[in-house]
């Protein structure tokens, strides 16, 4: 069947290119100030006690953010140097999540890491029995999230003909029918939502850090 959960904005395979990352992980002068840094951010929405455990999904996701993931180490190394404040993303929602300042509206550099790795720890929470069969782009570490996916071709879909999975960004243009935005778009967008209606070998618990991202409308699931 067909299940479409409704989430709370205000809760705010690779195959053989499969990675262990711990044989991948390059450690470098900097690592353990980007890892502060993200644990700074993921302990917000996330125990310190689950963190420091190597073998949660959450844990692991916390260290593909702090020694992989070149976006977040982007805006780590320019943070501003009085206040530790991350530089605005470069597309992030255009939906105000607060109260006008920098980092309380969706381009914040501090709310683009934490979906980042809200999302990192759902594709480590659903790998517990093996690799995706498809990646669906998640963790490409150099790609806005936004191109977090894969077109499917299906019929009779909520997107059309062609069936996005993975993370779909949605950008309103200023009309009534809202755009599906497939790439890394130099754009704001208005909310997203997670299908995972095609079958990817996913096993395991949804997170629930994914109720934190400010903009996830839905998630769609398909058994």
């Amino acid at each position: 069947g067909y299940y479409e959960v409704e989430m709370y904005d205000t809760m705010i395979a690779r195959g053989a290119e499969w990675w262990d990352l711990e044989e991948t992980t390059v450690f470098d002068v900097n690592t353990h100030d980007r890892y502060d840094q993200a644990m700074a951010i993921a302990s917000g929405i996330t125990s310190r006690e689950v963190l420091e455990d190597d073998d949660t999904p959450q844990s692991k996701a916390l260290q593909w953010i702090a020694c992989r993931d070149q976006v977040s180490s982007a805006l780590f190394h320019n943070a501003n140097v009085s206040s530790g404040i991350l530089p605005a993303q470069a597309h992030g929602s255009s939906l105000l999540t607060g109260g006008g300042d920098e980092n309380e509206v969706g381009n914040s550099g501090e709310m683009q890491v934490l979906r980042r790795y809200a999302l990192a720890t759902f594709f480590f929470a659903t790998s517990k029995e093996g690799p995706w069969d498809d990646t669906w782009n998640f963790l490409s570490e150099n790609q806005h999230e936004c191109s977090w996916h894969r077109n499917v071709t299906r019929a009779n879909v909520r997107f059309g003909d062609f069936d996005p999975a993975g993370l779909v960004c949605m950008h309103s243009n200023g009309g009534s029918s809202p755009e599906i935005m497939m790439d890394d778009s130099e754009m704001g967008f208005d909310s997203m939502t997670l299908n995972i209606r095609v079958p990817n070998n996913l096993a395991g618990v949804i997170p629930p850090e994914l109720g934190y991202i400010a903009g996830m409308t839905s998630i769609m699931i398909e058994n």
